[in-house]
């Protein structure tokens, strides 16, 4: 139980980067145009997550004329700079994607066997 605990902490991203890419190692899927334009989607939607919790919030209060951009640093409060945070979504869409594309060029065939 404990190294389920200690797993969900602070290694939490590793393990889940592990995970997705071993899924995608014994997928059952042969087509890479599906795989890659579904790994796309997952980039892409850490985008709209990072303007769903960050510029959207931002932008209401500064239309509202809520003063909350006084604690914040100007590279806090630019919407640009929240908008293109990185975050596990963007890192698991770029990665899985180069490992899509690996799988497709066959470039280690211990590895990435079809």
């Amino acid at each position: 139980m404990c190294i389920i605990y200690f797993l969900g902490g602070p290694p939490a991203a590793p393990v889940f980067m592990f995970l997705m890419n071993l899924s995608l190692m014994y997928s059952d899927k042969k087509e890479i145009k599906p795989i890659a334009i579904r790994k796309i989607k997952i980039f892409l939607s850490g985008y709209l997550l990072n303007f769903l919790r960050g510029v959207l919030p931002l932008l209401t209060a500064q239309l509202t004329g809520i003063k909350i951009t006084e604690k914040m640093t100007s590279e806090q409060s630019s919407f640009l700079n929240i908008f293109l945070i990185a975050d596990i979504l963007q890192f698991a869409g770029l990665a899985l994607l180069l490992m899509t594309l690996a799988r497709k060029l066959r470039l280690n065939k211990l590895i990435f066997s079809n």
